[in-house]
């Protein structure tokens, strides 16, 4: 699978009475445009979407992890962990 390389970013701005955000790269290549009625709105989902490529790298960790033998799995745990919270953080806009 390949998908639009970089980090993803929101790119904000107010539209008559609906709210857009765009998720872009970091060359500012638009990724999606997120519309809702609300700003809190339009942002949570936002930043879920632009966290789609951190959670794909945990998710892959996680998956090195519980398929690595022990002791190898070990050092393999907290990588999984570290990348997991960036996600979590990244999707819940923190």
């Amino acid at each position: 699978m390949e998908h639009t390389k970089g980090e993803w970013i929101l790119s904000a701005g107010c539209f008559a009475r609906q709210v857009k955000t765009y998720v872009t790269n970091t060359d500012l290549e638009v990724i999606a445009g997120v519309e809702a009625n609300t700003e809190k709105e339009v942002l949570a989902n936002a930043h879920l979407i632009a966290a789609a490529p951190d959670m794909y790298e945990a998710l892959k960790s996680i998956d090195d992890y519980l398929s690595a033998p022990y002791p190898e799995n070990m050092k393999l745990k907290q990588i999984a962990a570290d990348k997991l919270v960036i996600a979590l953080n990244k999707a819940e806009g923190k």
